[in-house]
């Protein structure tokens, strides 16, 4: 050991000092070791784990699950030079962001294989943020390892138009999804974000950078409630422009009958996908583009901070299982409710035009 410390790697360790002592003392404090290549490499991580031994001896705290994925997803962090301090993300943080399927793949997560979590962080250099940080199945992850996030956007574009062939184990959908999380959180010129309506929910931890799509997340959190249509249509009358209010009721009209379609399934994890999937539409796709080029991007920035003040981003959890009211009956707002809230939760169907 003493002549692997003399022969070190040169490489200057001093901007990753603290995070690898962090790294070494935690992982002595729950008795796991670091592996040998990288303690022989980094003094410091060496340093943290042979003082919290001296201070911890046989007390160790056994590591839970999310306890060593949170360990192994800082040293993953750290060994990319892309290091991720102790207190930006804890093992709840990392626990509350796995979901129980892959969002690209859509399998179970779990086991050591394809399905194995895998974290996949959706920045190309810096620190890992955990605001731009998802949890997808290991082949998922691999496959944008391979494209490069940069690229990956034109890459699913490319196969979902037919140019060329689905690879790395994902199919042309699963490549739009995938590329769907890049969109999400990576800031796109208000065109390009229009041309790429979101092919799945933001996991509620992400950070969405781009108007059009947290206006669109709010739109689909709407789309399993009892009285979705009847939100959208009290929004589109905040609109001034009659061609985007009218714009807004034919992309409502395209939306209809597809969630009623999704709605379908009773299934819970189904029927999530197939409203994640009514966004795929063509109809949809092109009432929803033609929706944002005529809002534009401050048009659309407007209509989102509209839609938080009247109450289109609240989502009540007993909207979907309340039984329908009697016609022409409108539930009374609670005490310190705006008015215009209570608009939103009309049960009655809009009068929307047929879109052409």
């Amino acid at each position: 050991m003493t002549q692997a410390l003399i022969d070190l790697d040169p490489r200057p360790f001093a901007p990753a000092d603290r995070i690898a002592f962090d790294l070494g003392w935690d992982h002595a404090q729950h008795g796991l070791a670091p592996p040998l290549r990288l303690l022989q490499a980094s003094p410091s991580l060496g340093e943290g784990w042979h003082a919290a031994r001296r201070v911890f001896g046989n007390r160790v705290v056994p590591a839970t699950r999310p306890r060593r994925r949170w360990l192994a997803l800082r040293l993953r962090a750290w060994e990319d030079g892309r290091a991720i301090a102790r207190d930006a993300l804890g093992p709840a943080d990392l626990a509350a962001m796995q979901p129980t399927h892959c969002p690209v793949t859509r399998r179970p997560l779990g086991g050591c294989g394809d399905d194995e979590p895998t974290p996949l962080p959706l920045t190309t250099s810096g620190p890992w943020d955990p605001s731009r940080l998802v949890i997808v199945g290991r082949c998922a992850a691999h496959a944008a390892a391979a494209i490069g996030v940069d690229a990956m956007l034109s890459h699913a574009r490319a196969i979902v138009a037919g140019r060329t062939e689905a690879d790395h184990g994902l199919d042309a959908a699963a490549w739009s999804r995938l590329a769907s999380l890049w969109a999400a959180a990576t800031p796109l010129p208000h065109g390009d974000a229009a041309r790429w309506p979101l092919r799945l929910q933001p996991p509620p931890r992400l950070a969405v950078a781009n108007p059009a799509h947290r206006l669109q997340g709010l739109i689909a959190q709407q789309l399993p409630l009892a009285g979705w249509s009847v939100r959208l249509a009290a929004l589109a009358r905040r609109i001034e422009d009659p061609a985007a209010r009218g714009d807004l009721l034919l992309l409502t009209g395209a939306l209809a009958p597809r969630v009623i379609e999704a709605l379908r399934h009773e299934d819970a994890a189904r029927r999530a996908q197939a409203l994640e999937d009514v966004w795929d539409d063509d109809r949809v796709r092109r009432r929803w583009h033609a929706w944002m080029q005529l809002l534009g991007e401050a048009g659309t920035r407007g209509l989102l901070a509209e839609a938080m003040r009247c109450g289109l981003c609240v989502v009540h959890a007993t909207t979907a299982a309340r039984p329908a009211q009697r016609s022409g009956t409108v539930r009374r707002p609670t005490s310190g409710t705006p008015a215009s809230t209570a608009a939103f939760r009309r049960s009655a169907a809009p009068a929307l035009p047929r879109a052409a």
